[in-house]
């Protein structure tokens, strides 16, 4: 990023998958560096940038977590509530088409 270590707003030791860290990078445990532009993660064996996330790109990623994978249902209905309602609405429009 090129930006100097008094930049870091914060860092985190990231061990599990959440909401900001997911399951599309598959390396755990990383750093998350906050600068005021953004966040970065860190492989902490090797030091290798993971991920490069802009706070411009912020409301992109809220939609894909959330809208597109169903996310918004799941503290209303559970994840097994979120996956069968996913799998309803999935099966009605995939056998409306034949």
């Amino acid at each position: 990023m090129g930006l100097p270590a008094s930049a870091i707003t914060q860092q985190q030791l990231i061990s599990r998958l959440a909401q900001i860290y997911d399951f599309r990078n598959k390396r755990l445990p990383v750093w998350q560096l906050d600068y005021a532009s953004g966040r970065v993660f860190v492989d902490t064996l090797t030091g290798q940038l993971i991920e490069q996330q802009h706070s411009s790109s912020k409301w992109e990623r809220y939609s894909f977590s959330f809208i597109h994978k169903w996310g918004i249902l799941q503290p209303l209905l559970g994840r097994d509530g979120r996956d069968q309602v996913a799998v309803r609405l999935w099966r009605r429009c995939y056998c409306w088409r034949f």
